[in-house]
């Protein structure tokens, strides 16, 4: 940092890798932090380094009879999940993954090393608020990160998935967001909805989650998430499994086993409130236009998760997160492998332009800092909302001369 700051030398952070808009790479110094990954857990607490990654973080929870709301993804980085937020098989039971952060060790722009955590001596505290929910790359670089875990000794765990046919992809989309919007829903359940076209091939409407419980007491659960539906589905799939199964989401992501990297893109919007029947439509129809892409190697779609629950405890301001009250975040997604040709992946691309642009009037102004899009030009207010100016000068205390930087980073603002 030193060096970057002397030399006046580009300066892009790295943990995980999984920046959607490619901004842990640069054309200068990459930090990259992944070799700091020991985790040592027990007694109730956490301690990550900000290197450990998905998988390694719930093994060594599991290990412990502990748990974390800690991302989806096998290899996605921790440092990063978390400071965006932090998304997870058990959102709506146990709070996004900055919910439970109780200290953070971070490296600021003036090279001191500093152990920030809530209700500390000011500047610290606002420092710390920032970094729950504000994004990576903004304030310093995060170097490990303590967390308070759940007790998992006497839990038991459940995955489902749930399908219905592609012509009642709107009523699919209409019903499960009235149901997660629905106070009587359980917080012991968190799921998703998914609809994916790989290459062209017509795909149908599904929802995977993770319920803790045991499988007997899950069935009614679905029943009246097939109710609000009001379309009978075409598979239901319950099983029981392991606190890492459940964490890692293994039916999504081949339980820890991945393939080469590919190149990615993706758009979001913050359902606000429950679909309606226009607003639904309109998603299924821009589905439906993905079914006549030719190709190979790569698919689009969307992805709905989950909010509620323990998130809306809090009020939007208690944390940099802004969304607290919100059904959910959609993320739209397309990729695509090295080999497709330009044309295929034009038309991809143009896809995630034209259902971003049609769901707008619907869904407003709103985006999920942890899938960061780099053509967005209102980004601070969709990823930060009301929250931004505070953020604004927490930047300018601690960074400045904006050592951190890159397109959509947090700029200074006034200090009073």
């Amino acid at each position: 940092m030193n060096l970057a700051r002397a030399g006046r030398v580009p300066l892009a952070l790295r943990s995980g890798g999984h920046s959607y808009a490619g901004y842990s790479t640069g054309p200068g110094l990459v930090l990259d932090v992944s070799s700091l990954n020991a985790a040592i857990v027990g007694s109730g607490r956490a301690l990550f380094g900000a290197g450990v990654k998905g998988l390694q973080a719930h093994l060594a929870l599991a290990a412990a009879g502990a748990g974390l709301p800690l991302g989806r993804c096998p290899t996605i980085g921790l440092a990063g999940v978390t400071l965006g937020g932090g998304l997870s098989a058990f959102t709506r039971a146990w709070g996004l993954a900055c919910d439970h952060l109780r200290e953070i060790e971070i490296v600021t722009a003036d090279g001191r090393i500093r152990r920030v955590r809530p209700h500390s001596p000011s500047p610290d505290d606002d420092l710390f608020w920032a970094l729950c929910g504000g994004g990576g790359g903004n304030f310093g670089v995060v170097t490990s990160l303590e967390f308070a875990t759940e007790d998992i000794r006497d839990l038991s765990f459940t995955r489902f998935m749930l399908a219905w046919p592609a012509t009642a992809v709107a009523a699919v989309i209409q019903g499960w967001t009235a149901w997660n919007a629905d106070p009587s829903t359980p917080r012991a359940v968190c799921c998703a909805f998914e609809q994916l076209s790989d290459s062209g091939m017509p795909s149908v409407p599904t929802v995977t989650g993770t319920f803790i419980g045991a499988p007997g007491d899950l069935g009614p659960v679905l029943d009246r998430l097939a109710a609000a539906v009001g379309r009978p589905e075409t598979h239901r799939v319950i099983v029981p499994c392991d606190y890492v199964r459940a964490a890692s989401e293994a039916d999504r992501w081949g339980g820890g086993t991945w393939g080469p990297r590919v190149a990615f893109a993706a758009k979001s919007h913050i359902v606000r409130e429950p679909m309606t029947p226009a607003s639904a439509a309109e998603m299924a129809a821009a589905l439906e236009r993905l079914h006549g892409f030719t190709g190979v190697g790569g698919a689009s779609g969307l992805l709905i998760d989950a909010l509620g629950g323990a998130v809306d405890d809090r009020p939007s301001d208690a944390t940099a997160f802004p969304h607290r009250a919100a059904v959910g975040v959609v993320q739209y997604h397309s990729y695509w492998h090295q080999f497709t040709d330009r044309a295929h992946v034009d038309r991809r691309l143009q896809w995630l332009r034209d259902v971003h642009a049609a769901m707008q009037p619907h869904l407003g102004i709103g985006g999920y800092t942890n899938g960061m899009d780099p053509e967005l030009t209102d980004w601070a207010v969709a990823y930060h909302g009301e929250n931004y100016p505070r953020m604004q000068r927490v930047k300018a205390t601690c960074d400045p001369g904006q050592l951190f930087t890159f397109r959509q980073a947090v700029t200074p603002g006034p200090t009073t």
